[in-house]
């Protein structure tokens, strides 16, 4: 299950025993005020059922006294409960107590036999059935939790969470058929975008947990139907050459990722990932090559694939001269490149430091984008890391955060750019607010260690660094760390 899944999980558990106890009291109180008598009242003899009720409650009260008490018995309070709810299988709160205390004694298959033998009592009660999909995720019982969804779906039929979490235990249980019902289904209740968008995410659930890639790229045929532009097209092909890489696909993934930047020609991601696939296959590149050369115009271009592949092999220079052969052909056209491609080629001449060309490109991309703030940021941030026209720098990323204040790649640049101008105090300021919303990215990490470090906080420097190392073991982080004789972190 996902994180977001099992949090959504979590957080009913208190919810349930706040319902438990509002039932008790509400219980306690009805009894009490039916009860009552008056003083010259004849006191009649309990109905049997009434008399059922009141023994299961008055078990119930013994069980929360062994709970509570000074030497607690949690066997027998467990007890207690069992045999409260054989005297009244409706007492809800006999049950969510019960169940409360196998699980916090790990003694999670009898809380799930208790549960299981009792929820047909509740279909409505929310809470119990949630607490019972957990349990039957965590002892791997995909057809149990599939269930215990399809019966809060019944309930709840716009509850997402349920229903993504629903269709990933029947395609884990082997029911294929029924997972794709599910989905199909479920989709009806929303409107298209809505529709297109809970597809996609349960799609990428279930690729990213790299268990189920050949039913993800199943779910792919009802998100295409609700994929009306070009770009959300392009998204859904993207996401099934995925897929397709990972059941080995190859051929199918190409040919999908050809067609996600057909569709899309300003999504430069397929051709990243066209370009690992060639890379990898050397009678593929062989005749990318060739292709490469000739004058007739392909879709996608080769020579931008081929830039990719030998970006992928680490060859930069190589890759710069192709990607250079299409900036012209594009200028000679008189178009200017879409702004993806400044960026791809702007990393790809910092790869091997030709800082002169990044400056002569980024003059035309700026020319082209004048208020872009990806290309002022990536500007601001190659010139502060040379050191140079740091004033210029500090203008282009101030341009930029008035677009977009909390973007915390923005906020980095501005805060490497006032560290190189000796403004290390604002400098930390903006550094820690880019941590706070985005705290694994190791270059903002690396960068906040190193204005502690220039303002004298060494300590809280080597943290930072450390948690820098653990998400990229980075050479130049290693160094301040063993320079200081400090061990590398294990990832």
């Amino acid at each position: 299950m996902n994180e977001r899944w099992s949090d959504f999980i979590f957080q009913s558990l208190s919810a349930t025993f706040i319902l438990s106890f509002l039932c008790l009291f509400s219980i306690v109180t009805g009894c009490a005020t039916k009860h009552s008598t008056m003083p010259h009242e004849k006191i009649t003899n309990m109905p049997a059922k009434d008399a059922l009720e009141a023994g299961s409650m008055a078990l119930y009260m013994q069980g929360l006294l062994y709970e509570s008490a000074t030497n607690a018995s949690p066997d027998q309070a467990a007890a207690a409960y069992s045999k409260a709810l054989e005297l009244n299988p409706f007492n809800q709160i006999a049950l969510a107590s019960l169940v409360n205390n196998l699980s916090l004694r790990k003694r999670y298959e009898e809380a799930f036999n208790a549960l299981d033998k009792n929820l047909y009592n509740f279909p409505k009660n929310q809470n119990l059935h949630l607490y019972a999909v957990k349990l039957a995720d965590h002892l791997q019982k995909p057809a149990a939790a599939a269930q215990y969804c399809h019966q809060i779906l019944v309930n709840d039929p716009t509850n997402q969470p349920i229903a993504q979490a629903a269709i990933q235990y029947y395609f884990a249980d082997g029911k294929d058929k029924k997972a794709l019902s599910t989905l199909k289904q479920f989709t009806k209740t929303l409107d298209d975008q809505q529709a297109l968008k809970f597809s996609l995410e349960t799609i990428l659930s279930m690729y990213q947990s790299r268990t189920n890639p050949k039913q993800a790229l199943k779910c792919t045929a009802t998100a295409l139907k609700f994929a009306k532009s070009n770009e959300d097209k392009s998204d859904v092909m993207m996401i099934k050459a995925y897929c397709q890489l990972e059941t080995a696909q190859t051929n199918n993934a190409v040919r999908n990722f050809k067609n996600s930047y057909t569709l899309n020609p300003r999504n430069y991601i397929p051709l990243t990932h066209l370009g690992i696939i060639y890379a990898n296959q050397p009678h593929m590149l062989h005749r990318l090559e060739k292709q490469s050369t000739g004058k007739t115009q392909q879709t996608p271009p080769s020579n931008l694939i081929l830039g990719h592949a030998y970006n992928a092999l680490n060859q930069p220079k190589k890759a710069a001269e192709v990607f250079e052969q299409f900036y012209q052909q594009r200028m000679r056209l008189g178009y200017f490149a879409d702004k993806k491609f400044y960026l791809i080629l702007g990393s790809t001449y910092e790869a091997y430091k030709a800082y002169e060309k990044i400056d002569r490109l980024f003059i035309d991309a700026i020319c082209a984008y004048p208020d872009d703030p990806e290309i002022l940021n990536f500007a601001a941030y190659l010139w502060s890391e040379r050191e140079i026209k740091l004033d210029k720098a500090l203008k282009c990323i101030n341009t930029v955060l008035e677009q977009e204040p909390d973007n915390p790649a923005f906020l980095d640049t501005k805060g490497w750019v006032l560290h190189r101008l000796g403004r290390d105090f604002e400098a930390l300021q903006l550094l820690l607010k880019a941590c706070a919303s985005e705290n694994n990215e190791p270059v903002i990490l690396d960068h906040t260690g190193d204005v502690l470090n220039s303002i004298g906080n060494k300590i809280l420097a080597l943290e930072f660094w450390k948690k820098s190392y653990v998400y990229n073991p980075l050479p130049s982080v290693a160094k301040k760390l063993e320079s200081r004789g400090e061990a590398l972190p294990k990832r």
